[in-house]
């Protein structure tokens, strides 16, 4: 059994790299820019930029909510008000609508919202 941390890490975490660099260069952004708000290299953005058979990949961008989610948080990177929470936040929405099963993350608590 995978712990939710290393669902995200191994997964998540990639998938959602690949659909902000990808939302990024769709807004015009050179790669040396991605690559330095990403922090990885001017390849990893060109393997990513050709990363469209990706199941989770696929997945994320054929759901409109996620999508404007990501489409914020590609936004929110541009301009340098991202932060790791935002990063947490979206692996935790995508874990918890694909990966149901993937139990609790000891981050959820301290970057997501309360109920109540």
């Amino acid at each position: 059994m995978k712990l939710a941390c290393e669902l995200g890490s191994q997964v998540v975490v990639p998938a959602i790299r690949t659909v902000v660099a990808q939302e990024m260069l769709s807004m015009g952004m050179p790669y040396s820019k991605i690559a330095e708000i990403l922090g990885i290299s001017t390849t990893t953005i060109s393997k990513y930029r050709a990363r469209n058979n990706d199941r989770l990949v696929e997945m994320i961008r054929k759901d409109p909510d996620l999508m404007e989610d990501m489409r914020t948080l590609s936004r929110m990177a541009r301009d340098g008000s991202a932060s790791y929470h935002h990063v947490c936040e979206m692996c935790h929405l995508i874990r918890k609508r694909f990966f149901m099963s993937s139990g609790k993350c000891p981050m959820d608590d301290e970057v997501l919202p309360r109920d109540g």
